[in-house]
Protein backbone atom coordinates (compact mmCIF):
# COMPACT_ATOMS: atom_id res chain seq x y z
CA UNK A 1 0.00 0.00 0.00
CA UNK A 2 1.19 3.36 -1.09
CA UNK A 3 0.24 6.98 0.31
CA UNK A 4 1.26 10.08 -1.35
CA UNK A 5 1.02 13.45 0.60
CA UNK A 6 1.69 17.26 -0.29
CA UNK A 7 3.53 19.29 1.75
CA UNK A 8 5.44 22.79 1.66
CA UNK A 9 8.63 21.29 1.24
CA UNK A 10 7.55 18.48 -1.76
CA UNK A 11 6.13 15.32 -1.79
CA UNK A 12 6.16 12.41 0.71
CA UNK A 13 5.33 9.12 0.01
CA UNK A 14 5.02 5.88 2.69
CA UNK A 15 4.24 2.19 2.00
CA UNK A 16 3.87 -1.01 3.61
CA UNK A 17 6.47 -3.66 2.58
CA UNK A 18 6.27 -7.56 3.99
CA UNK A 19 9.43 -9.59 4.35
CA UNK A 20 9.79 -13.27 5.52
CA UNK A 21 12.85 -12.94 8.06
CA UNK A 22 15.09 -15.87 8.67
CA UNK A 23 16.32 -16.21 12.54
CA UNK A 24 19.51 -17.53 13.79
CA UNK A 25 17.79 -20.73 14.87
CA UNK A 26 16.19 -21.14 11.46
CA UNK A 27 12.62 -20.20 12.28
CA UNK A 28 11.11 -17.47 10.24
CA UNK A 29 8.40 -15.11 10.53
CA UNK A 30 6.91 -12.08 8.55
CA UNK A 31 8.32 -9.14 9.01
CA UNK A 32 6.15 -5.63 8.12
CA UNK A 33 7.95 -2.57 6.92
CA UNK A 34 6.66 1.02 6.79
CA UNK A 35 8.52 2.86 4.67
CA UNK A 36 8.31 6.71 4.49
CA UNK A 37 9.92 8.76 1.57
CA UNK A 38 10.79 12.62 1.41
CA UNK A 39 11.61 14.58 -1.72
CA UNK A 40 13.11 17.88 -0.78
CA UNK A 41 14.48 19.90 -2.97
CA UNK A 42 16.80 18.10 -4.45
CA UNK A 43 17.31 15.71 -1.71
CA UNK A 44 15.50 12.00 -1.37
CA UNK A 45 14.98 11.05 1.96
CA UNK A 46 13.47 7.17 3.70
CA UNK A 47 12.46 6.46 6.84
CA UNK A 48 11.18 2.80 7.72
CA UNK A 49 9.75 1.45 10.68
CA UNK A 50 9.77 -2.41 11.28
CA UNK A 51 6.91 -4.92 12.97
CA UNK A 52 6.71 -8.67 13.85
CA UNK A 53 2.91 -8.88 13.47
CA UNK A 54 2.72 -12.71 13.05
CA UNK A 55 2.16 -13.63 16.73
CA UNK A 56 -0.61 -10.78 16.40
CA UNK A 57 -1.75 -12.22 12.91
CA UNK A 58 -1.77 -15.95 14.38
CA UNK A 59 -4.36 -14.56 17.22
CA UNK A 60 -6.45 -12.98 14.46
CA UNK A 61 -5.97 -16.09 12.62
CA UNK A 62 -7.03 -18.32 15.72
CA UNK A 63 -10.01 -16.71 16.53
CA UNK A 64 -11.56 -16.50 13.45
CA UNK A 65 -10.92 -20.22 13.11
CA UNK A 66 -12.29 -20.81 16.38
CA UNK A 67 -15.44 -18.90 15.21
CA UNK A 68 -15.82 -20.95 12.08
CA UNK A 69 -15.50 -23.87 14.02
CA UNK A 70 -17.81 -22.94 16.69
CA UNK A 71 -20.44 -21.78 13.77
CA UNK A 72 -20.30 -25.38 11.99
CA UNK A 73 -20.65 -27.56 15.29
CA UNK A 74 -24.16 -24.97 16.09
CA UNK A 75 -24.99 -25.79 12.28
CA UNK A 76 -24.31 -29.12 12.12
CA UNK A 77 -25.03 -30.13 15.14
CA UNK A 78 -27.50 -33.00 14.69
CA UNK A 79 -25.54 -34.78 12.26
CA UNK A 80 -22.37 -34.93 14.57
CA UNK A 81 -24.06 -36.06 16.93
CA UNK A 82 -25.42 -39.25 14.72
CA UNK A 83 -21.90 -39.70 13.94
CA UNK A 84 -20.68 -42.72 16.22
CA UNK A 85 -17.54 -41.71 17.66
CA UNK A 86 -16.03 -38.80 19.25
CA UNK A 87 -14.90 -36.14 17.30
CA UNK A 88 -11.82 -34.14 18.12
CA UNK A 89 -9.10 -31.62 16.90
CA UNK A 90 -5.49 -31.83 18.40
CA UNK A 91 -2.68 -28.94 17.92
CA UNK A 92 0.65 -29.89 16.95
CA UNK A 93 1.60 -30.17 20.77
CA UNK A 94 -1.25 -33.09 21.37
CA UNK A 95 -3.60 -30.65 23.45
CA UNK A 96 -7.00 -32.09 22.55
CA UNK A 97 -10.13 -30.27 21.98
CA UNK A 98 -12.98 -32.69 22.22
CA UNK A 99 -16.19 -31.05 19.88
CA UNK A 100 -19.15 -33.52 21.55
CA UNK A 101 -18.50 -34.04 25.06
CA UNK A 102 -21.52 -36.07 25.64
CA UNK A 103 -20.54 -38.96 23.25
CA UNK A 104 -16.82 -38.46 24.94
CA UNK A 105 -18.69 -38.93 28.46
CA UNK A 106 -20.78 -42.15 26.71
CA UNK A 107 -17.83 -44.23 25.84
CA UNK A 108 -15.04 -42.88 28.08
CA UNK A 109 -16.65 -41.98 31.05
CA UNK A 110 -14.74 -38.62 31.90
CA UNK A 111 -15.55 -35.23 31.05
CA UNK A 112 -13.51 -32.70 28.85
CA UNK A 113 -12.64 -31.01 32.00
CA UNK A 114 -11.61 -34.04 33.65
CA UNK A 115 -9.28 -35.67 30.80
CA UNK A 116 -7.47 -31.82 30.67
CA UNK A 117 -6.77 -31.94 34.12
CA UNK A 118 -5.00 -35.43 34.04
CA UNK A 119 -0.87 -35.35 33.86
CA UNK A 120 -0.90 -36.19 30.38
CA UNK A 121 -4.56 -35.02 28.83
CA UNK A 122 -5.38 -37.83 26.33
CA UNK A 123 -2.63 -40.11 26.72
CA UNK A 124 -3.23 -40.64 30.68
CA UNK A 125 -6.39 -42.24 29.79
CA UNK A 126 -4.89 -44.58 26.72
CA UNK A 127 -3.60 -48.15 28.14
CA UNK A 128 -0.08 -48.01 29.97
CA UNK A 129 0.91 -51.13 27.30
CA UNK A 130 -0.44 -48.56 24.09
CA UNK A 131 1.03 -45.53 25.33
CA UNK A 132 4.68 -45.64 23.56
CA UNK A 133 2.31 -46.86 20.29
CA UNK A 134 0.45 -43.89 20.18
CA UNK A 135 2.84 -41.30 20.81
CA UNK A 136 4.99 -42.81 17.91
CA UNK A 137 2.21 -42.43 15.68
CA UNK A 138 0.77 -39.18 16.54
CA UNK A 139 4.97 -37.77 15.51
CA UNK A 140 5.41 -39.06 12.44
CA UNK A 141 1.82 -38.09 11.53
CA UNK A 142 2.78 -34.75 12.41
CA UNK A 143 6.48 -34.85 11.50
CA UNK A 144 6.35 -36.44 8.23
CA UNK A 145 2.91 -35.12 7.55
CA UNK A 146 1.57 -38.40 6.50
CA UNK A 147 -1.98 -39.12 4.82
CA UNK A 148 -5.01 -40.44 6.88
CA UNK A 149 -3.73 -42.84 9.67
CA UNK A 150 -6.28 -45.76 11.36
CA UNK A 151 -4.58 -46.83 14.90
CA UNK A 152 -6.34 -49.25 16.76
CA UNK A 153 -5.27 -48.83 21.11
CA UNK A 154 -7.30 -49.35 24.04
CA UNK A 155 -8.13 -47.24 26.74
CA UNK A 156 -9.08 -47.29 30.55
CA UNK A 157 -12.50 -45.69 31.55
CA UNK A 158 -13.21 -43.94 34.44
CA UNK A 159 -14.53 -47.46 35.72
CA UNK A 160 -11.26 -49.00 35.28
CA UNK A 161 -12.50 -51.04 32.44
CA UNK A 162 -10.59 -51.79 28.97
CA UNK A 163 -11.88 -50.56 25.65
CA UNK A 164 -10.60 -51.04 22.22
CA UNK A 165 -11.18 -48.00 20.00
CA UNK A 166 -10.40 -47.10 16.81
CA UNK A 167 -8.50 -43.58 16.24
CA UNK A 168 -8.86 -42.41 12.76
CA UNK A 169 -6.27 -39.50 12.27
CA UNK A 170 -5.48 -36.62 9.50
CA UNK A 171 -3.74 -33.60 9.28
CA UNK A 172 -5.42 -30.48 9.79
CA UNK A 173 -4.85 -27.39 7.48
CA UNK A 174 -5.47 -23.54 8.66
CA UNK A 175 -6.11 -21.00 6.33
CA UNK A 176 -3.36 -20.14 5.41
CA UNK A 177 -2.80 -24.00 4.22
CA UNK A 178 -0.19 -24.59 7.10
CA UNK A 179 -0.28 -27.57 9.38
CA UNK A 180 -2.43 -26.76 12.31
CA UNK A 181 -2.63 -30.16 14.26
CA UNK A 182 -4.60 -33.06 13.68
CA UNK A 183 -8.46 -33.84 13.03
CA UNK A 184 -9.61 -37.14 14.46
CA UNK A 185 -12.72 -39.50 15.18
CA UNK A 186 -12.62 -41.79 18.10
CA UNK A 187 -14.64 -44.92 17.64
CA UNK A 188 -15.63 -48.01 20.21
CA UNK A 189 -14.66 -51.25 18.40
CA UNK A 190 -14.54 -53.12 21.93
CA UNK A 191 -17.50 -55.35 20.88
CA UNK A 192 -15.72 -55.75 17.65
CA UNK A 193 -12.64 -56.41 19.06
CA UNK A 194 -13.81 -59.22 21.38
CA UNK A 195 -16.04 -60.89 18.82
CA UNK A 196 -12.90 -61.21 16.52
CA UNK A 197 -10.92 -62.80 19.77
CA UNK A 198 -13.71 -64.73 20.33
CA UNK A 199 -13.86 -65.80 16.91
CA UNK A 200 -9.97 -67.05 17.13
CA UNK A 201 -10.21 -69.04 19.66
CA UNK A 202 -13.11 -70.63 18.38
CA UNK A 203 -11.62 -71.54 15.29
CA UNK A 204 -8.38 -72.54 16.96
CA UNK A 205 -10.60 -74.48 19.39
CA UNK A 206 -12.05 -75.98 16.01
CA UNK A 207 -8.92 -76.88 14.41
CA UNK A 208 -7.87 -78.65 17.64
CA UNK A 209 -10.35 -80.88 17.60
CA UNK A 210 -10.01 -81.84 14.52
CA UNK A 211 -6.32 -82.42 15.20
CA UNK A 212 -7.66 -84.70 17.92
CA UNK A 213 -10.26 -86.27 15.73
CA UNK A 214 -7.20 -87.24 13.39
CA UNK A 215 -5.03 -87.98 16.05
CA UNK A 216 -7.54 -90.18 17.74
CA UNK A 217 -8.75 -92.32 14.68
CA UNK A 218 -5.55 -93.09 13.99
CA UNK A 219 -4.56 -93.49 17.93
CA UNK A 220 -7.44 -96.29 17.85
CA UNK A 221 -6.13 -98.49 14.43
CA UNK A 222 -2.81 -98.57 16.60
CA UNK A 223 -4.10 -99.55 19.57
CA UNK A 224 -6.37 -102.20 17.53
CA UNK A 225 -2.95 -103.58 16.21
CA UNK A 226 -0.77 -103.38 19.09
CA UNK A 227 -3.00 -105.32 21.30
CA UNK A 228 -3.09 -108.29 18.65
CA UNK A 229 0.54 -107.89 18.61
CA UNK A 230 0.47 -108.59 22.16
CA UNK A 231 -2.11 -111.09 22.54
CA UNK A 232 0.15 -113.70 21.32
CA UNK A 233 3.36 -112.92 22.82
CA UNK A 234 1.32 -112.83 26.80
CA UNK A 235 -0.38 -115.91 25.85
CA UNK A 236 2.89 -118.22 24.89
CA UNK A 237 4.44 -116.63 27.78
CA UNK A 238 2.03 -117.72 30.28
CA UNK A 239 2.22 -121.52 28.36
CA UNK A 240 5.73 -121.54 28.76
CA UNK A 241 5.26 -120.48 32.38
CA UNK A 242 3.76 -123.41 32.95
CA UNK A 243 6.01 -125.46 31.12
CA UNK A 244 9.07 -124.21 33.09
CA UNK A 245 10.26 -125.60 36.47
CA UNK A 246 9.87 -123.12 39.71
CA UNK A 247 12.44 -121.18 40.61
CA UNK A 248 14.63 -121.54 37.44
CA UNK A 249 15.89 -118.78 35.61
CA UNK A 250 13.66 -120.03 32.95
CA UNK A 251 11.11 -118.45 34.81
CA UNK A 252 12.08 -115.52 36.02
CA UNK A 253 13.03 -114.53 31.93
CA UNK A 254 9.60 -115.66 31.18
CA UNK A 255 8.18 -113.69 34.27
CA UNK A 256 10.33 -110.33 32.73
CA UNK A 257 8.30 -111.01 29.50
CA UNK A 258 4.88 -111.24 31.12
CA UNK A 259 5.66 -107.77 33.20
CA UNK A 260 7.14 -105.91 29.95
CA UNK A 261 3.90 -106.76 27.89
CA UNK A 262 1.76 -105.70 30.90
CA UNK A 263 3.06 -102.10 31.01
CA UNK A 264 2.90 -101.98 27.36
CA UNK A 265 -1.00 -103.17 27.87
CA UNK A 266 -1.52 -100.86 30.13
CA UNK A 267 -0.02 -98.00 27.27
CA UNK A 268 -2.27 -99.33 24.70
CA UNK A 269 -4.88 -98.89 27.28
CA UNK A 270 -4.20 -94.78 27.69
CA UNK A 271 -4.08 -95.09 23.82
CA UNK A 272 -7.62 -96.69 23.66
CA UNK A 273 -8.67 -94.08 25.97
CA UNK A 274 -7.48 -91.02 24.30
CA UNK A 275 -9.19 -92.69 21.21
CA UNK A 276 -12.24 -92.67 22.41
CA UNK A 277 -12.33 -96.54 21.39
CA UNK A 278 -11.77 -97.97 24.62
CA UNK A 279 -13.24 -101.01 24.90
CA UNK A 280 -13.37 -101.58 28.45
CA UNK A 281 -16.08 -99.58 29.44
CA UNK A 282 -18.04 -102.47 30.76
CA UNK A 283 -19.25 -100.97 33.66
CA UNK A 284 -20.14 -103.09 37.15
CA UNK A 285 -19.88 -102.44 40.47
CA UNK A 286 -16.40 -103.40 42.38
CA UNK A 287 -14.17 -101.90 45.57
CA UNK A 288 -11.83 -99.04 44.84
CA UNK A 289 -9.53 -100.50 47.47
CA UNK A 290 -8.81 -103.60 45.41
CA UNK A 291 -7.55 -101.34 42.94
CA UNK A 292 -5.52 -99.94 44.65
CA UNK A 293 -3.88 -102.59 46.20
CA UNK A 294 -2.90 -104.24 42.34
CA UNK A 295 -1.50 -100.60 41.48
CA UNK A 296 0.93 -100.35 44.08
CA UNK A 297 2.33 -103.94 43.60
CA UNK A 298 3.04 -102.82 40.26
CA UNK A 299 4.48 -99.94 40.27
CA UNK A 300 6.21 -100.47 44.20
CA UNK A 301 9.60 -101.58 41.96
CA UNK A 302 9.81 -98.47 40.17
CA UNK A 303 9.56 -95.88 42.65
CA UNK A 304 13.11 -95.13 44.29
CA UNK A 305 13.53 -95.81 47.68
CA UNK A 306 14.04 -92.34 48.64
CA UNK A 307 10.07 -92.47 48.58
CA UNK A 308 8.09 -93.46 51.11
CA UNK A 309 4.61 -94.74 50.53
CA UNK A 310 1.72 -94.43 53.09
CA UNK A 311 -1.66 -95.95 52.95
CA UNK A 312 -4.69 -94.69 54.67
CA UNK A 313 -7.05 -97.49 52.80
CA UNK A 314 -10.94 -98.15 54.29
CA UNK A 315 -11.38 -101.25 52.22
CA UNK A 316 -15.53 -100.52 53.69
CA UNK A 317 -16.00 -97.39 52.37
CA UNK A 318 -17.70 -99.25 49.37
CA UNK A 319 -18.08 -99.93 45.86
CA UNK A 320 -18.39 -97.77 42.80
CA UNK A 321 -20.10 -98.52 39.73
CA UNK A 322 -17.66 -98.38 36.94
CA UNK A 323 -14.68 -100.10 34.85
CA UNK A 324 -11.71 -101.41 37.36
CA UNK A 325 -9.54 -101.24 34.42
CA UNK A 326 -10.03 -97.77 33.67
CA UNK A 327 -9.68 -96.48 37.54
CA UNK A 328 -6.91 -98.73 37.90
CA UNK A 329 -5.21 -96.41 34.78
CA UNK A 330 -6.48 -93.30 36.40
CA UNK A 331 -4.45 -94.42 39.90
CA UNK A 332 -0.96 -95.18 37.64
CA UNK A 333 -1.16 -91.84 36.54
CA UNK A 334 -2.13 -90.24 39.35
CA UNK A 335 0.87 -91.91 41.53
CA UNK A 336 3.42 -92.11 38.61
CA UNK A 337 3.22 -87.95 38.48
CA UNK A 338 3.67 -88.51 42.33
CA UNK A 339 6.93 -89.97 42.83
CA UNK A 340 8.17 -88.19 39.64
CA UNK A 341 7.75 -84.63 41.52
CA UNK A 342 9.80 -86.52 44.52
CA UNK A 343 12.17 -88.48 42.46
CA UNK A 344 15.56 -86.13 42.95
CA UNK A 345 14.47 -84.97 46.66
CA UNK A 346 12.57 -87.63 47.81
CA UNK A 347 9.73 -87.42 50.20
CA UNK A 348 6.19 -89.31 50.73
CA UNK A 349 3.30 -90.44 48.68
CA UNK A 350 0.10 -90.56 50.40
CA UNK A 351 -2.82 -92.64 49.05
CA UNK A 352 -6.37 -92.16 51.11
CA UNK A 353 -9.35 -94.06 50.48
CA UNK A 354 -12.42 -92.95 52.32
CA UNK A 355 -16.27 -92.24 52.48
CA UNK A 356 -16.74 -88.45 52.91
CA UNK A 357 -19.56 -85.85 52.95
CA UNK A 358 -18.07 -83.21 51.09
CA UNK A 359 -18.87 -79.56 53.88
CA UNK A 360 -19.72 -76.38 52.60
CA UNK A 361 -16.57 -74.95 51.29
CA UNK A 362 -15.57 -77.74 48.96
CA UNK A 363 -19.02 -77.43 47.56
CA UNK A 364 -18.79 -73.75 47.18
CA UNK A 365 -15.26 -74.52 45.61
CA UNK A 366 -16.49 -77.28 43.25
CA UNK A 367 -19.94 -77.13 42.22
CA UNK A 368 -20.60 -80.14 41.04
CA UNK A 369 -20.41 -81.61 43.98
CA UNK A 370 -23.69 -81.92 46.15
CA UNK A 371 -24.23 -82.70 49.65
CA UNK A 372 -23.99 -86.70 49.63
CA UNK A 373 -21.75 -89.39 50.62
CA UNK A 374 -19.31 -89.84 47.90
CA UNK A 375 -16.24 -92.31 48.04
CA UNK A 376 -13.34 -90.15 48.11
CA UNK A 377 -9.83 -90.88 46.53
CA UNK A 378 -6.91 -88.81 47.43
CA UNK A 379 -3.42 -89.30 45.98
CA UNK A 380 -0.54 -86.70 47.65
CA UNK A 381 3.04 -86.07 47.55
CA UNK A 382 5.86 -83.59 48.91
CA UNK A 383 7.56 -82.84 45.83
CA UNK A 384 7.87 -79.67 43.49
CA UNK A 385 4.17 -78.88 43.39
CA UNK A 386 3.03 -76.58 40.87
CA UNK A 387 1.88 -72.39 40.37
CA UNK A 388 -1.87 -71.16 40.03
CA UNK A 389 -1.11 -70.81 36.20
CA UNK A 390 0.25 -74.10 36.07
CA UNK A 391 -3.29 -75.88 38.17
CA UNK A 392 -5.61 -73.83 35.86
CA UNK A 393 -3.81 -76.12 32.89
CA UNK A 394 -3.28 -79.06 34.43
CA UNK A 395 -5.77 -81.24 32.81
CA UNK A 396 -5.53 -79.50 29.31
CA UNK A 397 -4.56 -81.95 26.54
CA UNK A 398 -1.12 -81.75 25.70
CA UNK A 399 0.15 -79.85 28.27
CA UNK A 400 3.09 -80.84 30.46
CA UNK A 401 5.35 -79.33 32.60
CA UNK A 402 7.95 -82.37 31.89
CA UNK A 403 10.96 -82.67 29.28
CA UNK A 404 9.71 -83.25 25.91
CA UNK A 405 10.88 -87.57 26.14
CA UNK A 406 9.22 -87.29 29.49
CA UNK A 407 5.68 -86.33 29.08
CA UNK A 408 3.19 -86.46 26.21
CA UNK A 409 0.33 -84.13 28.12
CA UNK A 410 -1.80 -87.05 28.13
CA UNK A 411 -1.88 -88.39 31.03
CA UNK A 412 -3.59 -85.98 33.57
CA UNK A 413 -6.73 -85.58 30.72
CA UNK A 414 -7.37 -88.89 30.86
CA UNK A 415 -7.85 -89.04 34.41
CA UNK A 416 -10.21 -86.29 34.10
CA UNK A 417 -11.75 -87.75 31.34
CA UNK A 418 -12.51 -91.10 32.74
CA UNK A 419 -13.50 -89.96 36.24
CA UNK A 420 -16.05 -87.47 34.30
CA UNK A 421 -17.04 -90.66 32.85
CA UNK A 422 -17.96 -92.09 36.00
CA UNK A 423 -19.71 -89.11 37.17
CA UNK A 424 -17.31 -88.22 39.45
CA UNK A 425 -15.48 -84.94 40.47
CA UNK A 426 -11.61 -84.56 40.40
CA UNK A 427 -9.91 -81.66 42.24
CA UNK A 428 -6.32 -80.80 42.43
CA UNK A 429 -4.38 -78.20 45.28
CA UNK A 430 -0.75 -77.51 44.96
CA UNK A 431 1.67 -74.68 45.95
CA UNK A 432 5.65 -73.99 44.86
CA UNK A 433 7.55 -76.08 47.07
CA UNK A 434 4.72 -77.67 48.98
CA UNK A 435 3.59 -80.93 47.12
CA UNK A 436 0.62 -81.25 45.10
CA UNK A 437 -3.13 -83.03 46.42
CA UNK A 438 -5.09 -84.81 43.62
CA UNK A 439 -8.48 -86.01 45.23
CA UNK A 440 -11.34 -87.90 43.23
CA UNK A 441 -15.03 -87.58 44.32
CA UNK A 442 -17.16 -91.05 42.89
CA UNK A 443 -20.77 -91.55 43.67
CA UNK A 444 -20.94 -95.06 45.65
CA UNK A 445 -23.05 -97.74 44.03
CA UNK A 446 -25.83 -98.39 46.33
CA UNK A 447 -27.15 -101.80 44.50
CA UNK A 448 -26.12 -105.84 45.47
CA UNK A 449 -22.01 -105.41 45.16
CA UNK A 450 -21.17 -109.28 46.54
CA UNK A 451 -18.49 -110.26 44.88
CA UNK A 452 -18.84 -114.00 42.92
CA UNK A 453 -16.60 -116.54 44.30
CA UNK A 454 -13.99 -117.46 41.66
CA UNK A 455 -13.75 -120.20 39.76
CA UNK A 456 -10.14 -120.67 38.79
CA UNK A 457 -9.45 -122.08 42.64
CA UNK A 458 -8.39 -125.54 43.52
CA UNK A 459 -9.09 -128.48 41.32
CA UNK A 460 -10.34 -125.74 38.81
CA UNK A 461 -8.67 -127.76 35.43
CA UNK A 462 -10.14 -131.19 36.23
CA UNK A 463 -13.45 -129.78 36.01
CA UNK A 464 -13.02 -127.87 32.54
CA UNK A 465 -14.35 -129.49 29.27
CA UNK A 466 -16.56 -128.29 26.61
CA UNK A 467 -16.16 -127.92 23.23
CA UNK A 468 -15.37 -123.89 21.90
CA UNK A 469 -15.52 -122.76 18.86
CA UNK A 470 -13.16 -119.68 18.02
CA UNK A 471 -12.74 -117.22 15.16
CA UNK A 472 -9.63 -114.39 14.72
CA UNK A 473 -8.59 -112.65 11.70
CA UNK A 474 -4.86 -112.96 12.77
CA UNK A 475 -3.21 -116.13 12.42
CA UNK A 476 -0.92 -116.17 15.11
CA UNK A 477 -3.67 -115.58 17.76
CA UNK A 478 -5.73 -118.19 16.53
CA UNK A 479 -2.72 -120.86 16.71
CA UNK A 480 -1.68 -119.11 20.55
CA UNK A 481 -5.50 -119.60 21.78
CA UNK A 482 -5.76 -123.23 20.38
CA UNK A 483 -3.22 -124.39 22.06
CA UNK A 484 -3.72 -122.69 25.00
CA UNK A 485 -7.16 -123.31 25.34
CA UNK A 486 -6.30 -127.41 24.45
CA UNK A 487 -3.90 -127.02 27.37
CA UNK A 488 -6.18 -126.81 29.28
CA UNK A 489 -8.64 -129.43 28.84
CA UNK A 490 -10.92 -127.91 26.40
CA UNK A 491 -11.94 -129.22 22.86
CA UNK A 492 -11.15 -126.30 19.96
CA UNK A 493 -12.26 -125.74 16.44
CA UNK A 494 -10.46 -122.28 15.22
CA UNK A 495 -10.93 -120.30 12.51
CA UNK A 496 -9.43 -116.52 10.87
CA UNK A 497 -12.95 -116.51 8.97
CA UNK A 498 -16.18 -115.16 10.60
CA UNK A 499 -17.70 -117.45 7.45
CA UNK A 500 -16.35 -120.70 7.88
CA UNK A 501 -17.52 -120.57 11.66
CA UNK A 502 -21.00 -119.61 10.74
CA UNK A 503 -21.07 -122.54 8.33
CA UNK A 504 -19.86 -124.88 11.34
CA UNK A 505 -22.40 -123.52 13.27
CA UNK A 506 -25.39 -124.39 10.70
CA UNK A 507 -24.05 -128.05 10.13
CA UNK A 508 -24.46 -128.47 14.17
CA UNK A 509 -26.21 -125.84 15.50
CA UNK A 510 -25.95 -127.23 19.76
CA UNK A 511 -22.70 -128.72 18.83
CA UNK A 512 -20.34 -125.82 20.43
CA UNK A 513 -20.94 -124.54 23.97
CA UNK A 514 -19.00 -121.49 23.58
CA UNK A 515 -18.52 -119.39 20.98
CA UNK A 516 -15.32 -116.70 21.28
CA UNK A 517 -15.13 -114.39 18.44
CA UNK A 518 -12.85 -111.29 17.68
CA UNK A 519 -15.12 -108.39 17.02
CA UNK A 520 -12.99 -106.29 14.46
CA UNK A 521 -13.25 -108.83 11.47
CA UNK A 522 -12.95 -108.24 7.28
CA UNK A 523 -15.66 -110.44 6.58
CA UNK A 524 -17.98 -110.10 9.24
CA UNK A 525 -17.82 -108.04 13.09
CA UNK A 526 -17.93 -110.36 15.96
CA UNK A 527 -21.34 -108.78 17.13
CA UNK A 528 -22.38 -109.59 13.50
CA UNK A 529 -21.68 -113.40 14.15
CA UNK A 530 -22.65 -113.55 17.59
CA UNK A 531 -26.22 -111.99 16.42
CA UNK A 532 -26.54 -114.58 13.66
CA UNK A 533 -24.71 -117.69 15.62
CA UNK A 534 -28.28 -116.80 18.79
CA UNK A 535 -30.72 -117.72 15.96
CA UNK A 536 -29.34 -120.90 15.27
CA UNK A 537 -28.77 -121.69 19.41
CA UNK A 538 -29.91 -118.85 21.69
CA UNK A 539 -28.33 -120.97 24.35
CA UNK A 540 -24.86 -120.15 23.00
CA UNK A 541 -22.66 -117.98 25.24
CA UNK A 542 -20.49 -116.27 23.55
CA UNK A 543 -17.52 -114.23 24.97
CA UNK A 544 -16.07 -111.21 22.77
CA UNK A 545 -12.62 -110.12 22.10
CA UNK A 546 -11.94 -106.74 20.96
CA UNK A 547 -7.93 -104.85 20.80
CA UNK A 548 -9.97 -101.06 20.93
CA UNK A 549 -13.83 -101.37 22.12
CA UNK A 550 -14.88 -99.91 18.48
CA UNK A 551 -17.96 -99.28 18.71
CA UNK A 552 -20.79 -98.21 20.94
CA UNK A 553 -23.01 -101.91 19.98
CA UNK A 554 -21.29 -103.66 22.16
CA UNK A 555 -22.54 -102.06 25.58
CA UNK A 556 -25.72 -102.89 23.84
CA UNK A 557 -25.09 -105.82 22.41
CA UNK A 558 -23.66 -107.10 26.07
CA UNK A 559 -27.14 -106.11 27.81
CA UNK A 560 -29.43 -107.67 25.34
CA UNK A 561 -27.71 -111.17 25.69
CA UNK A 562 -27.04 -111.44 29.49
CA UNK A 563 -24.50 -114.66 28.30
CA UNK A 564 -22.27 -112.33 25.96
CA UNK A 565 -19.17 -110.90 27.87
CA UNK A 566 -16.28 -108.84 26.74
CA UNK A 567 -12.53 -109.39 26.96
CA UNK A 568 -10.35 -106.64 26.01
CA UNK A 569 -6.85 -108.16 24.21
CA UNK A 570 -4.23 -108.66 25.52
CA UNK A 571 -6.43 -111.55 28.06
CA UNK A 572 -4.26 -112.65 30.79
CA UNK A 573 -4.64 -116.91 30.68
CA UNK A 574 -6.10 -116.79 34.24
CA UNK A 575 -9.20 -114.51 33.49
CA UNK A 576 -10.02 -115.76 30.28
CA UNK A 577 -10.19 -119.16 32.05
CA UNK A 578 -12.48 -118.22 34.56
CA UNK A 579 -14.58 -116.56 32.47
CA UNK A 580 -15.21 -119.85 30.35
CA UNK A 581 -16.24 -121.57 33.10
CA UNK A 582 -18.41 -119.05 34.21
CA UNK A 583 -20.57 -119.37 31.14
CA UNK A 584 -19.48 -123.30 30.72
CA UNK A 585 -18.44 -125.23 33.95
CA UNK A 586 -19.46 -129.06 33.51
CA UNK A 587 -22.62 -128.41 31.80
CA UNK A 588 -22.52 -129.39 28.39
CA UNK A 589 -25.85 -129.29 26.04
CA UNK A 590 -26.92 -132.77 24.07
CA UNK A 591 -25.76 -133.25 20.86
CA UNK A 592 -28.10 -133.82 18.18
Amino acid sequence: MMRRKKTDAGFAFSKFINHTVLTRNSKTFTLYRLLIADHEKSQSLERSTALDMSKCKAKTRARRESEIKKWVIEKHRHLLENIPGIIYTADTKGSIDFLLPSKLLSITGFTSEEIAALPNGWVSVIHPDDRAQYLLNFEKILCKKLQPWTINYRIVTKAGAEKWVEDRISPALCSTKDEAGLDGILLDINEKIVAKAEKKELETRLRQCQRIKTIGILAGGIAHDLNNILTPIMGYAEMLKQLAPPGTRAQEYIQEILNASERAKQLVEQISAFSGKDGSAVKEPFNLATVIAEVLQLIRPSIPSTITIHKKINPYAGHIYGNASQMHQVLVNLCTNAYQAMEHSGGTLEIRLESVIPDDKTIELHSSLTRMRYIRLAVSDTGTGMDKKTVERIFELFFTTKPAKKGTGLGLYIVHDIVTRHKGVITVSSLPGKGSTFEIYLPPFEGDSQQKPSLIAGNARSEREGTILFVDDERATVNMMKAILEENGYMVTATTSASEALNALKKNPTYFDLLITDFSMPEMNGIALASEACLLNPQLPVILLTGCGGSQLLPKCLDKHTTHKLLIKPVRLNVLLEKILQLVGRQRPQIQ
